[in-house]
């Protein structure tokens, strides 16, 4: 469905003969991410990875006016 994302205008990106470039799309999200992922655990030194994820979260939910969290979002602000 990434690959719909950045292709909207292309619905035959779907095509069974597509399926190496839909690949490459969802490889290109997952290196962008732990590129993302890699530059913020550089930042926060030596703070523990679940401390990070948690901050991480709650700067999401800031960013998207979100009050109310979901209940995976609750469960990993609990830990």
């Amino acid at each position: 469905m990434i690959a719909v994302a950045c292709a909207p205008d292309d619905p035959s990106i779907l095509a069974p003969d597509r399926l190496d470039e839909r690949v490459s799309v969802l490889e290109e999200y997952a290196n962008g991410g732990l590129v993302l992922l890699e530059e913020r655990i550089a930042k926060a030194g030596a703070v523990s990875l679940e401390t990070l994820f948690i901050h991480m979260i709650q700067e999401a939910l800031a960013e998207t006016g979100d009050e109310t969290p979901t209940d995976l979002t609750t469960e990993i602000l609990n830990l």
